[in-house]
């Protein structure tokens, strides 16, 4: 008989306190029962455990909301002074290089055509967000260096280009 209960579980959130027609898995015909035959600890256990149900999707969709919507923009200042933007002449590559510079990220374009990696720095320097723009294209042999043991000092990376 407790199966029976179960299968009314769902059914108590939404008719209350009144008569409910089911059938039992073990008999065709539907059963007639009062919710009141019905003892107020499952009823209870089941209130309860449809309100944490709901109470769940409640806050994982007001969760992503805010991801999504509210919260501020991420800052970036604190982070490394340049940054390195493979696929950089076209598509996302380029948004984010020009989004980096625009935030005051000094940036380093990678890419295999060297035409467009020149046009697209053109773009940024022309953009006058007053960064650095380096390149390194196919046929470019480029060294980076950095010295992270001193992350305060300004002077601490450097680039060549041969």
């Amino acid at each position: 008989m407790l199966h029976g209960y179960v299968s009314v579980l769902v059914t108590i959130i939404f008719a209350g306190r009144h008569t409910v027609a089911f059938a039992l898995p073990s008999s065709s015909s539907p059963s007639v029962i009062s919710l009141n035959d019905i003892p107020s600890d499952i009823v209870k256990l089941s209130l309860l455990i449809s309100f944490l149900v709901v109470f769940h999707v409640v806050v994982k969709f007001l969760k992503g909301f805010y991801k999504l919507f509210l919260r501020p923009a991420i800052n970036i200042a604190p982070f490394a002074r340049w940054a390195v933007v493979t696929g950089a002449t076209d598509g996302i590559g380029k948004a984010y290089a020009l989004g980096l510079a625009k935030k005051g990220k000094h940036v380093v374009l990678i890419s295999r055509t060297e035409a467009k990696l020149k046009e697209v720095k053109k773009e940024i320097e022309d953009k006058g967000y007053g960064v650095d723009v380096k390149y390194i294209g196919k046929n470019s042999i480029t060294i980076l260096y950095f010295n992270f043991r001193s992350p305060e000092n300004d002077d601490s990376g450097g680039y060549f280009n041969t």
